[in-house]
């Protein structure tokens, strides 16, 4: 079993688990033994492991709230996660599409957060383009930090405040343009 493998290698192990939402329900049962408050499984302690799942149900909720939010002339960093919480939980109680719905982790209350992905703006995107330039080791343009952010798509389309692909693109956009440059 590649978690207890791990697990037994450092006491402190992290574990991440993308695209749940992608996961057959009862899946996730599996996880429940290293997840739930057991001294021991396979004579591995995992009480000082951290488990994150990752996933993009209820992105479109999210979505929805933070454009009402955009609308009604808030900031995205003035939104509180405590804000979004609701839309995330009712999700993984409620919707039987969810990866989570009747799980043993949600019946024994063992996720303690719910950390939402909001939507990056433009000057997000900018930001990712500039940590992978400086991870990159090229020379960092203003102008094609600007060119590489001004090419991504926008959303919606009629005031383009939020990045389609998030930073997803940013790589292969640079290396398109560092490639035109030569």
């Amino acid at each position: 079993n590649r978690i207890v493998t791990a697990g037994s290698k450092c006491e402190r192990s992290l574990f991440i688990f993308d695209e749940m939402d992608k996961m057959p329900q009862g899946l996730i049962d599996v996880i429940y033994p290293f997840v739930d408050h057991h001294h021991s499984v396979g004579g591995v302690d995992f009480r000082r492991s951290i488990f994150i799942f990752l996933s993009n149900s209820r992105a479109d909720k999210i979505n929805e709230y933070m454009l009402n939010k955009y609308r009604e002339g808030v900031r995205r960093e003035d939104v509180e996660v405590k804000e979004l919480d609701h839309i995330i939980s009712v999700a993984a109680f409620n919707e039987a599409k969810s990866f989570l719905w009747h799980s043993k982790l949600i019946q024994n209350h063992l996720i303690d957060f719910f950390v939402p992905f909001l939507p990056l703006e433009r000057k997000h995107v900018k930001l990712c383009v500039t940590a992978e330039m400086a991870r990159s080791r090229m020379l960092v343009s203003q102008a094609v930090i600007d060119r590489v952010a001004d090419e991504h798509v926008y959303w919606p389309e009629e005031e383009q405040v939020y990045a389609s692909s998030g930073c997803k693109k940013v790589r292969s956009k640079l290396d398109y343009h560092s490639y035109d440059t030569l």
